[in-house]
């Protein structure tokens, strides 16, 4: 009997080294982020618990990478959408006035 692989998860097919990436400089990373300050990047890059991407240093400037920056947006729309889901099942049973 065959055992079936599994599939890799989007995630890890975006960190193979033959797949193609682009870099974005952190100017228009922060702005894609509702126009957040330099500073709030480089806390967040600090900061294990957001995950955010680490950055690339070319000729003394900061890239994120593309695909990892997609994958932060997707997963912090997730995150307010869950707290909303919550919220929103608070009020309609009358627990939040």
């Amino acid at each position: 009997m065959q055992s079936k692989k599994a599939q890799p998860k989007d995630d890890e097919q975006d960190d193979k080294p033959d797949t193609f990436d682009t870099f974005v400089p952190d100017n228009l990373v922060a702005l894609e982020l509702g126009g957040v300050s330099l500073m709030t990047l480089y806390r967040w890059s600090n900061d294990p618990n957001i995950d955010f991407p680490p950055p690339i240093k070319m000729n003394g400037r900061n890239y994120r990478s593309r695909r990892k920056i997609e994958r932060f947006k997707k997963r912090l729309q997730q995150q307010a959408l869950d707290t909303h889901k919550k919220t929103s099942r608070l009020r309609t049973s009358g627990a939040v006035r």
